[in-house]
């Protein structure tokens, strides 16, 4: 089902089928209907026009490839709910600046953030460290990663491979 929302602004879409979507030529940005649970694989690859995905709450897995390759991506907003973010997911999103990594995460996989340019912040809400794949912030310019305060040590341990890039910040809501 696609039209705009109630704000006349983007294109909502009410179920998800990886390459059933609007044209990849002038979608700026997406809303969704709060029933979707989950992105599929390849759901946005490559699609050179998105700017922007307000994703809702019932979403806990980001399945791989989603969003990568998304070269004009500049703001995604990432459900509370997200337990899980899939190889590749914002993979090459050369325009992504930052991204609040919800507190429910508890699983990062391979790649996830690999060559995202511009990215030069990374706000982790989790007070536990996420499990980390390999390579997850591969060719990014070394983008600060704000913790929870009370667990920068715990982080810098578990991410080790980052920990120069980790510091403490206090998120409201955190402990």
């Amino acid at each position: 089902q696609h039209g705009s929302d109630e704000l006349g602004r983007g294109t909502h879409i009410a179920e998800i089928r990886a390459f059933d979507l609007p044209s990849k030529n002038g979608v700026g940005t997406i809303i969704f209907d709060k029933s979707i649970t989950f992105l599929p694989k390849n759901t946005f690859t490559h699609n050179p026009t998105l700017t922007g995905i307000a994703i809702p709450e019932g979403v806990t897995s980001i399945e791989t490839y989603a969003v990568s390759g998304c070269s004009s991506l500049t703001s995604i907003k990432l459900p509370e709910n997200l337990t899980t973010i899939g190889t590749d997911t914002f993979a090459q999103c050369y325009a992504l600046t930052d991204i609040i990594i919800p507190g429910n995460v508890t699983l990062i996989k391979d790649e996830a953030f690999c060559g995202c340019f511009a990215l030069t912040s990374v706000y982790c809400r989790s007070v536990i460290p996420p499990v980390l794949g390999n390579y997850t912030f591969e060719n990014t310019p070394n983008p600060t990663i704000y913790v929870p305060t009370a667990s920068v040590e715990a982080y810098r341990a578990q991410w080790s491979e980052y920990a120069s890039q980790i510091v403490g910040y206090e998120f409201d809501g955190c402990a």
